[in-house]
């Protein structure tokens, strides 16, 4: 042991005495540890770690599917659960949820808050295995139409609110309507959810058509996923067997809740942690370099300790053992940089990341950042140590340190760590030039309307405007007087708002045809829009009218389809002609709707989707509870925000705003995530490129080094300066091209990766496979110039005396 530790002590003096080599190495390393410590934290946290309930994996979502009508995965129909949850013997419990939201009334006058909350049923806590801390749970009375209303806290709610457990039974007032605490959630319940209130659905009074629910359940202890979900393929089965309208080609899906959770980001992640472990691996193969370079210098030190009798095991194991410490320095600078990326990884996409809230670096973090660290110690480590035990005594003692001691195998040894850094970073650099050239098409997308100058606020009328009349005069009212608001141009209101991830879907017929067979019915997506939605949003009426003022719940209704619907639906026909109705034309008291306009696509799921069949509703006609304000203003939009909060809450105090943004940052934040992946993998090929320049540069110098009787021969002959620098260049771009024509093959195979990440762009694309290799090559030739420059100066006569 104190032999170890002297050898410990003898390579922290050498580092010492070498702090340009020490400080250069432990950065790399640093940056490489550093990032890829940053990266694995929100793997482990968001794909490894189990989701936060007891016993988790019995955990499942349950959906329904009807490929052969387009939905390979969609939301349960209300009766079709309770079918699931009572004739299924695989669960422990099940239950349904919806997410929902709840305006809590403000205290002394101040605004009522928006709160994110979830509608469930009464089991959904026992499903959950996280009954409330204080309190109790629902019960089946409470999850009953017209119960009275109960609501249970999360915990960081109930700590907003005071923090005493006097909260308890106290009263709320909760979408205008008072509603009694009951329980307050422990610490450990996941965000985002606020607030819990019974779902209490009227069963009977909802047709099996109707989708909307999501369903979680617990699997009894010992039976496996495939055993209920076998189970709920009978089920769905026997209800399309006994209600063929509504079931027909509908079946059951069950999936490990973990996997649906993490599933939109999952490749993402694996791609991103394993481009930032190339960037490791560059980084020590850079690290092995340099300390090759210094080897080079140290080879009669080595020579005379091997000569006074250190064998090849104790140079060895001096070697890692200075390798080790170097290693440990990066490791702890790496681990201080991976807290800090962390965060700004988490701050960057919180919103696109599941989870996100409990990221954080933690004990199993730390050993995984220690043993790279010691991966590292091996890694560039392993090759100069080995190196060091083969040199040839004799000739190094001759030599007698004068820096000639470096033979030509060392420099192969040199070019092939080159040749390899080169690869893996034309590898990452292809990887990030995909995503940038798909990045850069999908931003030029025309969203179809145009965001510029465009405030929008959401509301969400509560149960107390249960008459279309009183949310009628609610948003007559709202938007005669936002429009009123100094610098706004126009105001008007939708249901979804485009680009916010939020659809409405409704079967349609189209009158004269006949009645489609099951799973055969046109599906349309509905907009409920106030007049002035166009021309607020820029979105261009290709034919017919507009909706306007007199488009009430008295008059015909009207609807107006976009171009999709037009060409798709009535191809050969003019719409404008024609009527659709979303109920049954069999049945009695169907609703005709009279077409009366076109107008131009919008893409309104996401930028990189074809945009669907559309219809276009008049919300004075059947006005919605929810819907998005959009204001056109003449300057700032942020500008209108604070008039439409007081408008609002001088038109109602227990209503507040939400969701309030620009039309431009819903256009970006929908592009959110390939605009981290970009980034992050931009990120990773611009370290990568930079450690393989200074890879280049290393290796080029070193042989100007080496060279250096032979350059002052050349010159002393008359060879001009542009030939040194050719043959120096040329020698220095071997390597270099080598690894790219391998990189550029990698790259191929590795592209299928992020296949399902790019957008408008060939996993092939020529342009960004010659931008890579053009810049690389670039870069290349810029760090083998120096020292090509340098040996244009070598004084011939110098270089002959002292050899």
């Amino acid at each position: 042991m104190s032999e170890l530790w002297r050898e410990v002590r003898t390579a922290a003096r050498s580092l010492l005495q070498n702090p340009g080599y020490s400080l250069t190495a432990a950065l790399t390393l640093a940056v490489g540890i550093g990032a890829t410590t940053a990266i694995y934290t929100v793997v482990h946290n968001v794909l490894l770690e189990p989701l936060p309930f007891p016993d988790s994996e019995r955990l499942v979502l349950i959906q329904e599917k009807n490929p052969e009508a387009g939905y390979p995965r969609f939301s349960l129909s209300p009766l079709n659960f309770r079918d699931y949850r009572d004739m299924s013997d695989s669960f422990e419990a099940m239950a349904a949820q919806t997410g929902s939201s709840v305006a809590l009334a403000g205290q002394d006058g101040s605004l009522a808050r928006r709160l994110r909350g979830r509608s469930v049923t009464a089991d959904y806590l026992k499903v959950m295995g996280m009954p409330p801390a204080q309190g109790r749970d629902f019960t089946a009375e409470d999850d009953t139409p017209g119960a009275p209303r109960v609501v249970i806290l999360t915990h960081p709610l109930w700590q907003d609110l005071g923090g005493t457990s006097d909260i308890l039974n106290s009263d709320l007032q909760i979408d205008g309507e008072t509603a009694k605490v009951i329980g307050i959630l422990p610490p450990e319940f996941p965000p985002p959810a606020e607030i819990l209130v019974p779902l209490a659905l009227p069963y009977e009074s909802i047709g099996r058509g109707a989708h909307f629910l999501m369903a979680v359940g617990r699997l009894k202890d010992g039976v496996d996923i495939g055993t209920a979900r076998s189970e709920l393929e009978k089920v769905a089965a026997n209800l399309e067997e006994n209600y063929p309208d509504s079931n027909t080609g509908w079946g059951a899906i069950v999936d490990p809740l973990h996997n649906r959770v993490v599933e939109n980001v999952e490749t993402a992640l694996w791609v991103l942690l394993g481009a930032v472990a190339a960037v490791l691996l560059i980084a020590c193969t850079n690290v092995a370099n340099l300390t090759l370079a210094r080897l080079a210098t140290r080879e009669r030190e080595l020579a005379l300790r091997s000569a006074l009798g250190a064998g090849r095991f104790r140079l060895l194991r001096s070697q890692l053992v200075e390798s080790t410490l170097l290693s440990l320095v990066g490791g702890a600078f790496g681990l201080v940089l991976a807290r800090y990326a962390t965060n700004w990884l988490v701050a960057m996409n919180a919103d696109s990341i599941p989870r996100s809230h409990a990221i954080a670096i933690d004990s199993q973090v730390v050993i995984f950042a220690l043993a790279i660290t010691l991966g590292t110690a091996l890694l560039f480590g392993a090759l100069p140590a080995w190196r060091a035990t083969r040199l040839n005594l004799t000739q190094s003692l001759k030599d007698g340190g004068r820096g000639q001691a470096g033979d030509r195998k060392q420099l192969r040894l040199r070019s092939s760590l080159v040749f390899a850094e080169v690869a893996l970073a034309i590898v990452l650099l292809v990887g990030a030039g995909l995503l940038m050239r798909s990045f850069a098409k999908l931003v030029d997308v025309d969203p179809g309307f145009e965001p510029e100058q465009v405030w929008t606020a959401a509301v969400n009328l509560p149960d107390s405007y249960e008459e279309n009349e009183q949310r009628l005069n609610f948003f007559n009212r709202l938007l005669n007087e936002a429009a009123a608001i100094p610098g706004v141009e126009g105001a008007a209101t939708v249901m979804p708002m485009p680009l916010t991830g939020n659809d409405y879907i409704l079967t349609m017929y189209i009158e004269g045809e006949p009645l489609p067979e099951a799973n055969k019915e046109h599906r349309a997506n509905i907009r409920f829009i106030s007049p002035g939605y166009f021309d607020v949003l820029g979105i261009p009426i290709l034919k017919g009218r507009d909706l306007n003022d007199s488009d009430t719940a008295d008059t015909t209704p009207v609807i107006l389809v976009n171009k999709s619907a037009a060409e798709r639906f009535w191809p050969d026909r003019d719409p404008l002609k024609e009527r659709i109705s979303f109920g049954r034309p069999d049945r009695e008291n169907v609703r005709w709707f009279d077409i009366v306009g076109i107008v131009d696509d919008v893409h309104h799921s996401a930028l990189e989707e074809t945009p669907r069949p559309a219809f276009y509703r008049a919300s004075f006609q059947g006005p919605p509870s929810f819907s998005t304000i959009v204001l056109k203003t003449a300057g700032a939009p942020e500008t209108a925000a604070a008039g439409l909060r007081q408008l609002t809450h001088r038109l109602d105090p227990n209503l507040p705003l939400f969701s309030e943004q620009t039309a431009a940052d819903i256009v970006a934040g929908s592009v959110a995530e390939p605009r981290f992946n970009m980034t992050l993998l931009s990120l990773f090929g611009a370290v990568a490129l930079l450690l393989a320049a200074i890879g280049v540069f290393g290796v080029v110098s070193y042989a100007v080094t080496q060279r250096q009787k032979e350059l002052g021969v050349r010159i002393a002959l008359g060879a001009r300066a542009s030939e040194i620098v050719g043959l120096v260049v040329g020698q220095g771009m071997k390597p270099v091209l080598f690894g790219a024509g391998l990189g550029l093959l990698g790259a191929l195979a590795a592209s299928r990766l992020v296949a399902s990440l790019i957008y408008g762009v060939s996993m092939n694309d020529p342009l960004t496979y010659a931008m890579v290799g053009g810049l690389l090559a670039a870069i290349a030739v810029l760090a083998c110039l120096v020292p090509a420059l340098r040996a244009t100066r070598i004084d011939p006569i110098r270089v002959l005396r002292d050899e």
